[in-house]
């Protein structure tokens, strides 16, 4: 996701929840302004805790089956995952501890 001006974490809009993290600020060049980027999942702003976990989690690993190759192949794989589902339980805790 892309905005021109800093977004927030978490914002309920209407009947959606969005959560961003991974913020990155992309200086103007000749070519194209300055903007933010960020990794965002959209949900129901009535998510549980699961399905929150689950969508930021299935950002990085879209289909059950490239989840479960990052598992068994192990290494540097497998502590990418550990990482990614670490920040997604992270986020959500941040979330309900803020809501």
């Amino acid at each position: 996701m892309q905005a021109k001006i800093k977004q927030p974490q978490f914002e309920v809009i209407g009947a959606r929840l969005h959560i961003r993290w991974n913020e990155h600020f992309v200086e103007a060049s000749k070519d194209q302004d300055e903007y933010y980027s960020y990794d965002e999942v959209i949900l129901r702003k009535n998510a549980s805790r699961s399905e929150i976990i689950e969508a930021i989690i299935a950002y990085h690993y879209p289909t059950a089956g490239a989840e479960f190759a990052a598992i068994n192949n192990g290494g540097a794989e497998y502590d990418l995952y550990q990482s990614h589902r670490a920040l997604a339980k992270n986020l959500t805790q941040q979330y309900f501890s803020n809501a």
